[in-house]
């Protein structure tokens, strides 16, 4: 029997480096595009950090677009996410937010108007997210320069492992798709 390595499983960092142009040159494209970051009331650990981001964005998508995303998975934000670690030695995550064209549009019955509003509240909602005054969303004008600040500490191969790549998405190419 063979054994298996332990680093047989590790994705290859290069690879998620290489996925940053298409994911964005995707939001590049999104009409609408937030530049959100979130903290925590307590030390959270990458995975639990990634855990409650990836609950954050379902519950924001199946508000937003309701059975688009829910049922039919054809459409929900597209997001570029980063933990990064405070001068406290705790992590906090920053999360480029690209809204499909038209897809704000979508559900019928719209409870929530400002995607902004809506995932900040969704956050500190849950049991680990901080306090309001602690959140910050900000509508992207320049995109460059917020993925350059993003990508601050990304200059080592070993520090890929901030990209999130569980809450690093693009929606499937459809009718919502930017050209």
């Amino acid at each position: 029997m063979s054994k298996i390595q332990s680093n047989s499983f590790e994705p290859n960092k290069t690879n998620k480096k290489s996925l940053l142009p298409s994911v964005t040159r995707y939001i590049e494209q999104c009409p609408d595009r937030l530049f959100v970051t979130l903290t925590t009331k307590r030390p959270l650990s990458a995975l639990e950090m990634s855990a409650a981001v990836g609950r954050l964005m379902h519950r924001v998508n199946r508000a937003l677009f309701g059975t688009a995303y829910t049922r039919r998975h054809e459409v929900f934000l597209a997001t570029y996410a980063v933990q990064e670690e405070t001068y406290a030695q705790q992590l906090h995550t920053h999360i480029v937010v690209g809204i499909p064209e038209g897809a704000l549009n979508l559900k019928a019955f719209k409870r929530y108007g400002d995607p902004a509003r809506l995932i900040i509240t969704t956050w500190c909602g849950l049991d680990h997210g901080g306090l309001p005054e602690a959140q910050d969303v900000r509508t992207v004008t320049d995109l460059n320069g917020v993925i350059a600040y993003t990508q601050k500490k990304l200059w080592d191969i070993d520090q890929l492992d901030q990209i999130d790549l569980a809450n690093t998405k693009i929606p499937p190419c459809s009718a919502y798709c930017p050209a």
